[in-house]
């Protein structure tokens, strides 16, 4: 009787751990025990979402029998089981579900559908749960290559200012009795030494005191006018300077119609749409160089290039660096020029006549070719959108040149100010249905939502979302 009754207590201590105190309590109350009988029910198969498991109950049921075969007690017990599950991407739920229940007694065969959607809904769920761990790194990670970018152009932006200071230094310093030597040089053929008198008459027009008397000085004004017509093309940096001389001058109100006298506005206008036009040449350049190279890197002859270049092995690096020279350059003329404009049209019709010379598709163009390359050049370009965008042919330009495009696209950088300045002039457009069309196409609703999380934009984000709301559409 021992022996039956240990045994028992054995088996049934292989499926629960206190089965052998089971078979001992019911030994304690029978008086002639025969053997013990041991059941075991299965019970809810459930899952785990948290530890990914699946979870097995069942019911352990021991009878002590007799002498006459008769049950002498019963005792039952629910217990539960964990099981483990390895699911992946490529995991076949309804094969794995079918290799489950075949190994496991406690999963009765009618339960395998039940077992394969458990395991579907945890294989679903571990697949959310890693797709939003990716898409939370890849966040932090886009941030973290924002904010180091902006830290690299501010080290850059801090070394260029520190070089224009020292240079600043290193020139000698400038005397309105020299003016008459430094207008001299502006004839020299070396081009050096006439950005160097550039140069002087530029430290002049720095101090305010000596603005006056440059300007009534008729040959100086006429030499740098004359000049910038005529050799913006041949130098970046002497068209540079003397446009700074002018945007000194137009820093004042009561100089603006001496100034429309020299032509001005309508050599800055000039000079920006070659440069815009050059800076859309040296990209298709580029891109050009690149497919040399790669075939020149594959063996294959392919070189549309004409004259002594054609043949020869295209460095990119070199290019590259020289690109980014002159681009450069062309940003700091670019941000001088409009400048200069956006001083002078303060007149309303010097504004009306800059915009019939295509002003608007000159800025929407500044903004579209950049691409978020020079903040300080996008905050002017939208701030001068901004200031256009009041009276309706301007604002019908923009719709027409796709501005909203480019506004919408800068709403997603990472500089404050540029973002406030385009949220601005997204408010003036949201006026006309057209303009808010386009916004809608180009999905800003969600964009203006996020801008609501921060309290410098939250404003300007909620006056847009209400003009928004003028539409059905956008409701």
């Amino acid at each position: 009787l021992h022996g039956r009754c240990t045994d028992a207590a054995r088996t049934l201590h292989g499926r629960c751990t206190d089965g052998g105190n089971m078979a001992t309590s019911m030994m304690d109350v029978a008086d002639n025990p025969k053997y013990l009988k041991r059941k075991v029910k299965s019970g809810q198969v459930n899952a785990d979402f948290d530890r990914g498991d699946l979870v097995l109950t069942y019911e352990v049921e021991a009878t002590v029998v007799g002498d006459t075969g008769k049950a002498m007690q019963t005792e039952r017990r629910t217990h539960s089981e964990r099981l483990r599950v390895k699911l992946n991407a490529h995991t076949d739920v309804r094969a794995y579900a079918q290799m489950l229940v075949e190994s496991n007694d406690l999963i009765p065969n009618h339960k395998v559908k039940h077992v394969e959607e458990l395991l579907q809904a945890l294989k679903d769920n571990l697949l959310d749960e890693r797709q939003r761990a990716d898409s939370d790194s890849r966040m932090r990670r886009e941030l973290e290559k924002q904010r180091k970018e902006e830290r690299r152009r501010e080290r850059r932006e801090q070394k260029r200012r520190q070089e224009e200071e020292k240079a600043k230094l290193e020139v000698a310093n400038a005397t309105m009795s020299e003016l008459d030597e430094y207008v001299e040089r502006m004839y020299d053929e070396d081009t050096a030494n006439r950005i160097h008198g550039a140069s002087m008459i530029l430290q002049l027009a720095s101090e305010a005191g000596n603005l006056e008397e440059l300007l009534e000085n008729d040959a100086m004004m006429n030499t740098l006018s004359r000049t910038v017509k005529e050799d913006y093309k041949k130098s970046v940096e002497l068209a540079t300077t003397i446009m700074k001389v002018f945007m000194s001058l137009s820093t004042f109100s009561q100089f603006h119609s001496s100034l429309h006298g020299y032509q001005v506005g309508s050599n800055a206008m000039q000079i920006v749409k070659w440069e815009l036009e050059r800076f859309t040449a040296r990209a298709r350049e580029m891109s050009l160089l690149e497919q040399i190279a790669e075939a020149q890197e594959r063996g294959e002859d392919f070189d549309p290039r004409k004259g002594k270049k054609r043949g020869e092995p295209v460095d990119l690096s070199h290019e590259r660096s020289k690109t980014k020279k002159l681009q450069r350059k062309q940003f700091k003329l670019l941000f001088v020029c409009l400048h200069v404009m956006i001083n002078l049209s303060e007149d309303e019709k010097v504004e009306r006549k800059m915009a019939k010379r295509g002003l608007v598709e000159d800025l929407t163009n500044v903004l579209g070719t950049l691409q978020s390359s020079n903040a300080d050049l996008l905050i002017l370009t939208a701030t001068f959108l901004k200031k256009l965008s009041i009276t309706r042919e301007n604002k019908d330009d923009m719709l027409k040149f796709g501005a909203v495009t480019h506004l919408v696209h800068y709403l997603g950088c990472s500089n404050a100010t540029l973002r406030k300045v385009v949220m601005s002039v997204l408010f003036n457009l949201s006026f006309d249905p057209a303009a808010r069309e386009q916004m809608l196409e180009l999905s800003l609703i969600p964009k203006l939502v996020e801008h609501l999380q921060h309290k410098q934009f939250r404003a300007g984000a909620l006056r847009l979302l209400y003009h928004l709301s003028v539409d059905d559409k956008c409701k």
